[in-house]
């Protein structure tokens, strides 16, 4: 009787550190259920989701003279990479993206006040043959300024807000609530360009919000001015609106695109 007793107090332990063992390796042993998701992703080596970047080689092009076709060089991508291109035009017109692109919700075809132009932003996903040039299309002949860049872990539009406009120095990007960790904002403002000399800075340059990095901003006269910054945000929730500043009165509309990570 002594050994039987003993030999299933062995057997009981022997079980105890198999299933011991096994807790360990699955990451069960976490019974606290308010345990965060980063947590369990370290135990479970797969590392969390990291913010879209943007990447050196942004292009900027102007349209100097009335076109029905508008031309902008590619930005330096790697193939898997998100490219966009934020477009404003001097007029009341229907843009049509290059081939391969299709418009951010919230961001075609969008006027500034009325009838003073039109902005759109576009994306696509890289291949491993993009062209050396993209060609975008309008329904009537104007002048145009244009901005290209690509984004790596980019997991596509998280949300995109309801555009906000109106005419003077200070522009309000709209705020948004973002649905995910670690997202990509891109603040956007298209302008008139009412300047009667070429070639002089007028609204140029604008504000860059606290934390805010500028990717590019340009502008022509009677074809208007487009300008990109862009902040990560850690958490999801709101982004705040963001005033950003002109150097001149002018009539504008102003944007915010939050980009989700890529999922793991």
């Amino acid at each position: 009787m002594e050994r039987m007793i003993k030999v299933l107090l062995l057997a009981i332990i022997v079980i105890g550190l198999l299933v011991g063992s096994s807790l360990l390796t699955t990451g069960a042993y976490f019974t606290d259920t308010e345990e965060s998701t980063d947590n369990a992703l370290r135990i479970s080596g797969a590392p969390p989701p990291a913010a879209p970047t943007v990447n050196a080689g942004h292009t900027t092009s102007i349209t100097p003279s009335s076109e029905l076709t508008h031309v902008i060089d590619t930005p330096t991508h790697s193939a898997g990479d998100a490219i966009y291109l934020f477009a404003v035009i001097d007029s009341a017109v229907t843009m049509t993206p290059p081939s391969g692109f299709t418009a951010v919700s919230n961001l075609d075809n969008e006027l500034i006040q009325t009838d003073r132009g039109t902005a759109s932003l576009w994306r696509k996903i890289a291949t491993t043959s993009e062209p050396s040039t993209y060609t975008w299309t309008s329904d009537a002949t104007d002048r145009s300024v244009q901005i290209a860049w690509s984004q790596s872990g980019d997991g596509g539009v998280d949300v995109s807000g309801t555009p906000n406009g109106g005419s003077g120095t200070t522009t309000t990007c709209p705020a948004v609530t973002t649905t995910v960790a670690d997202t990509l904002v891109l603040r956007l403002v298209a302008a008139d360009y009412g300047q009667a000399v070429q070639g002089e800075d007028w609204l140029i340059p604008l504000s860059t919000g606290s934390g805010y990095t500028k990717l590019a901003e340009l502008e022509y006269k009677s074809a208007g001015m487009a300008h990109v910054q862009y902040i990560t945000q850690a958490s999801a929730g709101s982004t705040g609106t963001l005033d950003v500043t002109m150097s001149e009165s002018e009539q504008w509309a102003a944007f915010t695109v939050a980009i989700a990570p890529i999922s793991q």
